[in-house]
Parts: structure tokens; sequence; C-alpha cells
């Protein structure tokens, strides 16, 4: 093992975080193997890490709209509920939900 893979081994195994996934594993493995000096390993790792945030971001930014969406599919359900509970209430003017 050369001297920048005992580096890298020893950050990561020291480094409370959740692991990579396995094809950013190999890629690191891959590049920790060839690298020259730890500034290139640690491009790597900030590229990966920019790509991750970028994921995560457009991961929250979905689950954002789909919460909205989640609550105005509700909002139309109580309403059709209400009518279908409330006969005389198929009788009131329709108003924008």
């Amino acid at each position: 093992m050369s001297k920048l893979s005992a580096w890298a081994c020893a950050k990561w195994t020291t480094t409370p975080s959740k692991p990579c996934p396995p094809p950013d594993q190999e890629l690191l493995r891959r590049a920790v193997e060839e690298a020259q000096s730890r500034d290139e390993v640690l491009d790597l790792l900030q590229e990966l890490a920019a790509r991750h945030g970028k994921e995560k971001e457009a991961l929250n930014q979905q689950v954002e709209e789909s919460e909205l969406e989640h609550a105005a599919v509700a909002k139309r359900l109580e309403v059709v509920i209400f009518m279908l509970s409330y006969p005389s209430a198929r009788a009131l003017p329709r108003t924008a939900v």
C-alpha cells in the first residue's frame, strides 16, 4: 500500500460519515492508487461532494413539489368528500379551490 493509499484509508475510516455509493468507492479507490499527490485525491473528493450536493438539492426540490401537490390533492379530496356527504351542498355555488 502506497503512502497516499494509507493516508486515504486512514482519512476515510476516521471520518464519521456514511460511506460513498459503490460506484464512487471504486472511482476513489482507483484515483488513490493512480494519484501522484493528495491534492489530486482531494480534488476528486470535492468534485464528488459538489455533484452529490447538486443531486441532493434536486431531490429536495422534488420532495417540496410533491408535498405541494399532495396538499392540493388533499384539499380537493376534502371538498369532494364534503360534497358527497351532504347532498344539499351540491346546490352551493362553486368556488375556486
